[in-house]
């Protein structure tokens, strides 16, 4: 029997890291406690209770006292646990695998950014458990077979009414994005067939789905593992833990492809099924991510000690069978090869034969008992080339027959060495990595076709990125393939069993390909090439795919990015549709990139003019125009003269007349005409008073004639001889008067007087006011 054993077989990374940790902690502090199992398998919880290492309730720790150890399971907690455990002042220690940490993140924040949470996956797992702890109220947790009805629900959530006894009904209410996340045991092709409904709900509704792939990628390598050992062997075991989630899993992909899959939990179990399986030639191992390496190591051990020593029992019976029959005497050898100097002239078979000689008919050829063979000249080579001078007698080839005629054996040089060619075609193709082939045919768990002498199964799992619901799809089809890779070795006592290469399959006609490795490849080869090549600020093009109430998807580089409707125009607006057309491609700028998520949000208003630039080309300095108050306060008004641009009217600009509250004047929703008089920045001036005519002054007296404005000039030299004038009464220690005022008439501010002599009485300063007050009237 051969042995082989999983390449990833037992403790996962995290599983090993948290066991370590516990061992650790409990030889320097004597005693520690576990919450839960530390891992789903019962063989390591009571190898870490005999090192100090005790699980402990987690749904009740009122026992737990300050200063005790206590570490968080593999699988983690919820969060509110972990907040009592602090407060209790435990000294806590955490071993989370780090994926369900990292999950637990992705809740925490799309929690945050007020997104909904569904969680996919077994509602009474601790990991799902906690997992939703970080979500919180606006979570959920769906089985596998609960997603229909989930969406089925979503679709006519918003237009029912209310109900105050169903919880998740009204929760749903007026949610439009959610975030998808994953047990990280849950099987790949549930994965894919579960994104691919939400995917296509999406595409009917106004609804978002932020799709996670929360699968543990060991996991995920496990699986498909399973699958190939399956296909490869006779039978396959699986020991594990029937606690473990991952480990059944690993059963339940693998008696897809190989019913004789059997579920092991311990060493006495594996030599309970030994008598079922000792007729087979070749049994894999396979382990869940819980399952302890000394388990592997002895059953491992135990079946290839038994096989051997029954496969030198048998030796030694076929040694004594065939001595006894071993023929003594000539007529005894006689009678035991009644057909000696026979040779099967089957058509098809290949034969190796020497040259007699050849001529211009053809060669004959040598192969063997009573009849020659012929090659005819037309069978001699591929390209139809015949010359006798190049068959030397005693010259070895090889050929296949055709038929057996009366006198010799019809052979065919030419079909041998096109097999040959075409072994030698597949040979390279191998040994290039990467080659096509046509399948030909569909069978259970996947596709097979023929390279040369080579029999190539594709599982189903291994056709393409995501779930095959048909097989016959890909009958006749050619695919990329490359070989799976497989280092089969078998660890018994530190000792190898048995080895192969890397590529084992070449010494055998069975082999197995992926086309999904070649795919998942160049997936991540663009998504590397696409992250290593985007930045924020970067100006892309985009093509616009879809909208939703909260915005718009745009392709970008064939990847999918956001475009929030908030980013799309600098006025406010509620459908995409206004600014943009599906189908058509634009320029965009990356404000956020977060290749955890695999998200990246877009600006287009930030490449676009704001209202008040193209006010300033549309409507130039000294342009009237008509538009409506929008609002009005004590100081003026704002009048809208485009879409999304308002102007402001101060209450000095509204009329010719004194003004004290624009409200006295205009009214929200008035129609009125004003002229831009000016552009300062983003803020538009408005006039309304330079439209209106100006009030004619009162007629004079009967008798008297109109008083004469004087001149700038006259103005000049009666203000300089009241300036002089004022200098004289300061030098001569009457006082000194400052007025701090603008020269515009309009203009309310207090005037505010300052002495600079100390010498100088309130007198003096009301009477040099009097006389510049006089001085002005006559001015």
């Amino acid at each position: 029997m051969r042995v082989i054993v999983a390449k990833h077989a037992g403790f996962c990374g995290g599983v090993k890291s948290a066991v370590d940790k516990a061992l650790k902690l409990a030889e320097e502090h004597g005693k520690i406690y576990t919450l839960g199992e530390l891992v789903h398998n019962e063989l390591v919880t009571e190898k870490l209770a005999s090192n100090g290492v005790f699980c402990h309730n987690p749904d009740n720790f009122d026992d737990l006292k300050s200063g005790d150890i206590v570490l968080i399971r593999a699988h983690g907690i919820e969060r509110e646990k972990e907040q009592e455990l602090i407060a209790k002042g435990v000294t806590l220690f955490d071993a989370t695998c780090p994926v369900v940490k990292h999950n637990q993140k992705i809740a925490e924040e799309r929690a945050n950014l007020g997104e909904y949470v569904i969680i996919i996956g077994d509602k009474k797992h601790d990991e799902v458990v906690g997992l939703k702890s970080y979500a919180g109220n606006r979570s959920l947790v769906l089985g596998e077979d609960e997603v229909d009805h989930f969406l089925e629900l979503l679709a006519n959530v918003d237009n029912s009414t209310a109900d105050s006894c169903d919880e998740i009904k009204n929760s749903l209410v007026g949610q439009n994005v959610f975030a998808i996340l994953f047990q990280t045991t849950i099987l790949a092709e549930k994965y894919q067939k579960i994104a691919e409904k939400f995917k296509n709900f999406e595409k009917n509704s106004e609804k978002t789905f932020g799709i996670f792939n929360t699968i543990c990628y060991t996991t995920t390598e496990r699986q498909e593992e399973a699958r190939a050992l399956a296909g490869a062997s006779q039978a396959l075991i699986v020991l594990g833990s029937a606690t473990s989630a991952n480990t059944r899993r690993l059963v339940q992909v693998a008696k897809e492809i190989n019913s004789r899959t059997y579920f092991v939990h311990n060493e006495e179990e594996a030599k309970n099924l030994l008598p079922e399986i000792k007729d087979i030639q070749c049994v894999s191992i396979a382990a869940g991510a819980s399952t302890p390496p000394w388990l592997i190591r002895e059953v491992t051990k135990y079946m290839s000690e038994t096989q051997k020593k029954a496969q030198e029992t048998e030796v030694k019976q076929e040694a004594t069978l065939q001595e006894a029959k071993e023929p003594q005497t000539m007529d005894e050898l006689m009678k035991s090869t009644p057909n000696a100097g026979f040779i099967n002239y089957k058509p098809g078979k290949r034969v190796t034969g020497k040259v007699i000689f050849a001529d211009e008919n053809g060669i004959h050829v040598a192969i063997g008992g009573k009849k020659d063979g012929f090659i005819d000249k037309e069978e001699a080579s591929l390209d139809g080339s015949y010359n006798p001078a190049d068959y030397k007698p005693e010259a070895e080839l090889q050929a296949i027959i055709l038929s057996v005629g009366k006198d010799n054996v019809l052979l065919s040089k030419k079909q041998i060495d096109e097999v040959v060619a075409q072994e030698e075609e597949a040979e390279k193709a191998l040994q290039a990595g990467e080659f096509t082939l046509q399948m030909t045919e569909v069978v259970k768990g996947g596709l097979r076709g023929k390279l040369g002498k080579y029999t190539v199964f594709v599982p189903a799992s291994q056709i393409r990125i995501g779930y095959v619901s048909n097989l016959e799809d890909y009958k006749g089809k050619t695919l990329r393939l490359t070989l799976m890779p497989q280092k089969e070795k078998v660890a018994a006592e530190g000792e190898e069993v048995e080895a192969q290469e890397d590529k084992p399959q070449k010494k055998s006609r069975y082999l197995f390909a992926s086309q999904r490795i070649i795919l998942e490849r160049e997936k991540k080869e663009k998504e590397d090439l696409f992250w290593n090549n985007i930045h924020v600020h970067d100006i892309v093009t985009g093509k616009v795919k879809r909208f939703t109430a909260f915005g718009a998807f745009v392709s970008v580089r064939g990847f999918d990015c956001l475009a929030h409707i908030s980013e799309l125009s600098w006025n406010k607006i509620t459908d995409p549709a206004k600014v943009l057309k599906i189908g058509e491609s634009y320029d965009f700028v990356v404000l956020k990139m977060d290749r955890d998520t695999g998200k990246i949000s877009l600006g287009y208003k930030q490449l676009q003019k704001k209202p008040y630039e193209v006010a300033a080309e549309k409507f130039p300095v000294g342009t009237i125009i008509k538009g409506k108050v929008e609002r009005i306060f004590p100081y003026g008004a704002f009048i809208s003269i485009d879409d999304g641009v308002d102007g402001l009217v101060h209450v000095s600009q509204i009329s010719h007349n004194w003004i004290k509250d624009a409200n006295e004047a205009l009214t929200v929703g008035q129609e009125v005409e004003a002229k831009i008089i000016g552009f300062d920045d983003n803020r538009i001036t408005l006039s309304i008073k330079e439209l209106l005519p100006v009030p004619e002054e009162a007629p004079a007296p009967e008798g008297e004639a109109p008083a004469q404005e004087a001149s700038d000039e006259e103005k000049a030299a009666k203000r300089a001889a009241r300036a002089k004038k004022f200098e004289q009464k300061v030098s001569d220690g009457e006082g000194k008067k400052e007025r701090r005022s603008s020269k515009k008439e309009a203009s309310s501010e207090p005037k505010e007087w300052v002495s600079g002599s100390s010498n100088a009485t309130l007198g003096d300063l009301l009477g040099s006011l009097n006389l510049d007050l006089e001085d002005e009237k006559k001015d």
